[in-house]
């Protein structure tokens, strides 16, 4: 475990869910801060830059998309890696998430726990601490 654990943001209007990502990936010796809407979302990544954020795309008050383009435009934010969460497959969604600057997306009832983890795990290894 490194010293200096990385830090996930977690954006999942659900408490269930994103308690379940959040005791697997602090497990692993992650800090883990949650967000339930699209605003607190973009409070949170501004106050405290996360290294990672993992986010519904389906949120109150701002919905992924908002959240992204708001991410993007934010010169501290701009290179943040984003994994985009959906319930739905929908094409367009994939490839809109994608062509905004999500890094990665996946779909609920398809991804496994461990393959979202295997994921943040690969990104954050690779990242460079400042």
């Amino acid at each position: 475990m490194p010293n200096d654990p990385k830090k996930i943001l977690i954006g999942e209007k659900d408490i269930t869910i994103s308690n379940i990502y959040k005791e697997k990936l602090e497990s692993l010796g992650f800090e883990v801060v949650l967000a339930f809407d699209g605003q607190e979302v973009i409070d949170k990544s501004k106050i405290d830059v996360p290294d990672l954020i993992l986010m519904e795309l389906v949120l109150p008050k701002k919905n992924g998309f908002e959240v992204l383009a708001e991410l993007r435009a934010d010169k501290n934010l701009k290179d943040t890696p984003i994994f985009i969460i959906s319930e739905d497959n929908d094409t367009n969604d994939v490839k809109k998430a994608l062509q905004m600057g999500a890094s990665l997306f996946f779909v609920k009832n398809q991804a496994r726990l461990i393959d979202i983890v295997q994921n943040v795990e690969g990104v954050l290894s690779s990242k460079k601490s400042p």
